[in-house]
């Protein structure tokens, strides 16, 4: 996601939730470009636009 919009909305709740799931390990990184989040191994990821391939979808 892009950095301006973690650092207004993602960072500040970001103690909150840790206290309430302590047994998570976040690694929060934030980027404006286009990545492939299976290529580069990522557990979850947020992304902010339209989505170009729907397998990364998953409910």
């Amino acid at each position: 996601m892009p950095a301006e919009i973690a650092k207004r909305l993602v960072t500040p709740r970001l103690d909150e939730f840790l206290a309430r799931h302590p047994a998570l390990e976040i690694e929060l990184g934030c980027s404006d470009l286009r990545i492939d989040p299976l290529r580069e191994g990522f557990d979850c990821v947020l992304l902010i636009g339209a989505i170009d391939d729907d397998s990364l979808v998953l409910g």
